[in-house]
């Protein structure tokens, strides 16, 4: 211990031993290798030579066939001894199975019905044969055009007139032209169409009623003038005694989803 009397005459008291720098490179042998202190390698077994581990390792040991490498900050796994033959496949061909066909399908009554059976005959109350209508089960075409209009196909609707003039001059039950339905819904582009194929502009329904009247009557003011400017009759009346411009007279009025489907709002 220096007390405060002395002083020091600059010689070194103590030499200062710098640790060496981690090295990375692979040691020379076994023994040479880095080992963790026993505190911190976790369950403290009692260690056994190096012969019994290895007589105790398995084929498929990653210490055995594999190496750790350092690749630049980080460590990789390199494989330095492939096991033999792990990498060959052997190809298995495919054998798909046949079956013969089944004779009895051929040969015999029970074979499938290759063609739908006929249906029985009408026969009339008379005895007599009735001949059948073999598209009595589709839907009539009147029905599809004015299904078409309804629901504004424009390219349906020329198509069904370009394959057939006469659809034009179909009506439905209620006796409604085509007009009528296309007015009904506010289908301006499908009126346009309707009036240059020459479709009636003041033919009247059941009740009475023109197109024009269902114009007024639902507020299609705009449809309404236009068909005014290609000569409807503003002046009919229907089977109430009323014109056009007072629409149907009955209480005929659109609800709020038919409204905002029909102009568009």
């Amino acid at each position: 211990m220096l007390s405060g009397k002395e002083t020091l005459d600059g010689t070194k008291t103590a030499q200062v031993v710098k640790p060496e720098p981690p090295s990375f490179t692979e040691p020379v042998d076994e023994n040479s290798k880095a080992e963790l202190p026993r505190a911190l390698q976790g369950n403290l077994k009692p260690k056994v030579d190096k012969d019994e581990e290895m007589q105790g390792a398995t084929v498929g040991d990653s210490n055995l066939f594999t190496q750790e490498k350092m690749r630049g900050e980080c460590y990789v796994r390199l494989l330095m001894k492939p096991e033999e033959h792990a990498a060959r496949k052997v190809p298995q061909p495919f054998r798909p199975e046949t079956w013969a066909p089944d004779a009895e399908l051929i040969s015999k009554r029970s074979r499938p019905h290759l063609r739908m059976p006929p249906k029985p005959p009408i026969v009339s109350e008379d005895g007599e044969i009735l001949e059948e209508d073999e598209y009595q089960d589709f839907e009539s075409s009147n029905e599809i055009v004015f299904s078409f209009v309804r629901h504004n196909r424009y390219d349906a609707v020329e198509a069904l007139i370009q394959q057939d003039q006469e659809v034009i001059h179909t009506t439905d039950d209620n006796t409604n032209t085509l007009l009528h339905t296309a007015c009904q819904n506010n289908n301006r582009r499908l009126v346009k169409l309707l009036l240059k194929n020459h479709i009636g502009i003041n033919a009247k329904n059941i009740r009475g009623n023109t197109a024009l009247h269902y114009c007024y009557q639902y507020g299609f003011s705009d449809l309404a003038e236009y068909l005014l400017a290609h000569g409807a009759d503003d002046s009919i009346l229907n089977n109430d005694g009323f014109v056009p411009a007072q629409g149907t007279g009955r209480s005929e009025k659109l609800s709020g989803a038919q409204h905002s489907m029909r102009t568009g709002g």
